[in-house]
């Protein structure tokens, strides 16, 4: 702005909006009472005006909303996953004395994004994480524009100005294969439950591009979703279908996630199936409690409880002033349990 410029105030924003000087500052102070056009009409003209007025009070206490993807999974709340997600966001908000508020997104933010940031704001909710959305949610789109401090768990946005935290999938999965291979497996087969989101699909896609010529797709599975619960699920198909499936498994499997895994592997042990000795089951995420199943659980490693802490980071810095775009992406590593332990003598003596 130029010296002899006359400097923007709150009036001259009011006046630009056609709204009062009352609704200009329940827009800046995040008031859920203003509607979702006339918010976005405001903060534009802010921009682009160069209004910025008083920051953020930083002695206030900030309430992180937790936005959970239900769409695609209708239990997702409850899942491992996200639980300890949670674990990590309670963990890091308790530390700074924040609070937390969670939000299940269902299928009218979709249509209707508005009405999702509407019912946000009457959360009293200052920024948000967002766990598994829809790629390039429009209700997260929206909420950049508005400079809404938000952060994408598990998605894909093209806008380089959301903030996101991803494990490389590819890679994981890869590592499973190689784990599997170096004991001289070659039979490895994909078990998975039908959920659409963004980890669900990469993982897919990059067990049939890695396994190239060895892959089989008659030792793929994916079952259909029975109420969101994946150990339940996976377990009621494999209970019923292996009677018919005597030599026709694979040598091992490579899991979705832990959940898919454990309810694989009940199923397996209900028909005397051995793990490791007869098939080796890998799962994925590492949940806490796949330590301790039995046998204990390979898994590929997704650090949940410090993403949650991570994310959790960047949106009270956002808060408070600080504002940064976060694109980071995890490497995961493999956690070998008893449930690939066997080696690749006992393999080929098998």
């Amino acid at each position: 702005m130029q010296q002899n410029e006359k400097k923007v105030t709150v009036y001259d924003i009011a006046a630009m909006a056609n709204v009062s000087v009352a609704t200009v500052s329940r827009v800046i102070n995040n008031s859920p009472s203003v509607s979702y056009t006339t918010r976005k009409k405001v903060i534009e003209l802010c921009k682009t005006h160069g209004y910025y007025p008083v920051e953020r009070n930083k002695e206030k206490i900030v309430n992180i909303g937790i936005v959970i993807n239900q769409m695609s999974d209708p239990a997702a709340s409850l899942s491992d996953y996200v639980l300890e997600i949670l674990q990590g966001v309670l963990e890091y908000c308790r530390q700074r004395s924040a609070t937390v508020s969670i939000l299940p997104i269902d299928q009218t933010v979709q249509t209707y994004p508005e009405l999702f940031i509407q019912k946000l704001l009457e959360q009293n909710v200052d920024g948000a994480i967002f766990i598994n959305p829809i790629i390039n949610s429009p209700c997260v789109n929206s909420l950049c524009e508005m400079d809404f401090p938000c952060i994408c768990l598990g998605s894909f946005f093209l806008n380089p100005k959301i903030s996101s935290i991803n494990i490389d999938n590819s890679a994981g999965i890869r590592t499973a294969i190689d784990h599997l291979r170096q004991k001289g497996i070659r039979r490895i087969g994909y078990a998975a439950v039908n959920i659409l989101d963004y980890d669900a699909i990469e993982r897919s896609d990059a067990f049939a591009a890695y396994m190239g010529n060895d892959f089989n797709q008659s030792y793929v599975v994916t079952v259909k979703a029975e109420g969101g619960d994946h150990k339940k699920t996976t377990f009621n198909y494999f209970d019923r279908k292996l009677p018919g499936m005597a030599g026709s498994l694979p040598e091992a499997f490579v899991c979705l996630n832990d959940d898919v895994a454990i309810g694989l592997m009940a199923a397996l042990k209900k028909h005397d199936i051995r793990i490791p000795e007869d098939i080796c089951v890998v799962g994925y995420d590492d949940y806490n409690i796949s330590q301790y199943h039995s046998p204990a659980l390979t898994s590929v490693r997704n650090p949940m409880l410090k993403t949650g802490a991570m994310a959790c980071a960047n949106i009270i810095d956002a808060i408070q002033g600080n504002k940064s775009v976060l694109r980071r992406l995890i490497i995961p590593t493999l956690v070998e349990r008893e449930s690939t332990s066997k080696t690749q003598l006992q393999h080929e003596e098998a």
